[in-house]
């Protein structure tokens, strides 16, 4: 997107001797939180935990927490102890859209408790075959983790993608060999360190 200032007599934002800027969006890690935002749900707190798929399947998002509470759709809504709530519950009842998001956010890292989190997607209800791939995307500190299959779960399966560790002092870490994505965006592939050549302003 090209961007430029709607008053004309403001002073330029950048060093360039012009009003122009750009961004990018619908990107590898902005297209979910977009589908989240406009869903109503909430992108901004101490932990993300987003699931996007791609049919009227109904998949259910699950976390359990190092407490052993679980928060998944019987309590949407309902901000827990550890304000952990799940926002967005999308496609439950019957297929409404086929750019599904479900949303578990935190947003008071004093309240979060250390240790495990399990994070599981359940397919509640197998209508399609049509499309059976899905994301589960987290934000912790700034550092975005992509989890992507090609098959969604089985109807009534419960499939766990990863267990993170969380601590107040270090963030989050995932544990074991978890399947992190990795694609090519703009000639580079991502989830790499890269050698920058030049930065210009």
């Amino acid at each position: 997107t090209l961007l430029t200032a709607q008053d004309a007599t403001v002073p330029f934002l950048f060093k360039w001797d012009n009003p122009f800027s750009w961004s990018y969006t619908g990107g590898i890690t902005d297209a979910i939180k977009e589908r989240v935002k406009d869903a109503g749900g909430n992108v901004q707190g101490e932990l993300r935990v987003s699931l996007a798929w791609h049919n009227h399947d109904d998949l259910d998002l699950h976390v359990h927490e190092p407490n052993g509470n679980h928060i998944y759709f019987p309590n949407r809504g309902r901000p827990h102890a550890s304000s952990g709530k799940l926002d967005v519950d999308m496609n439950a009842g019957h297929g409404t859209t086929r750019t599904p998001v479900e949303n578990i956010i935190w947003t008071d890292k004093r309240r979060m408790t250390e240790g495990t989190y399990v994070i599981c997607v359940r397919n509640f209800c197998r209508r399609e075959i049509t499309d059976q791939r899905f994301i589960v995307q987290i934000e912790c500190g700034g550092e975005v983790w992509d989890f992507e299959y090609s098959q969604n779960p089985k109807n009534g399966d419960c499939q766990t993608i990863v267990e993170c560790l969380y601590s107040h002092k270090n963030g989050l870490s995932m544990q074991g060999q978890p399947r992190i994505t990795q694609r090519q965006k703009w000639g580079l592939n991502t989830s790499k360190f890269h050698t920058v050549h030049a930065v210009l302003l």
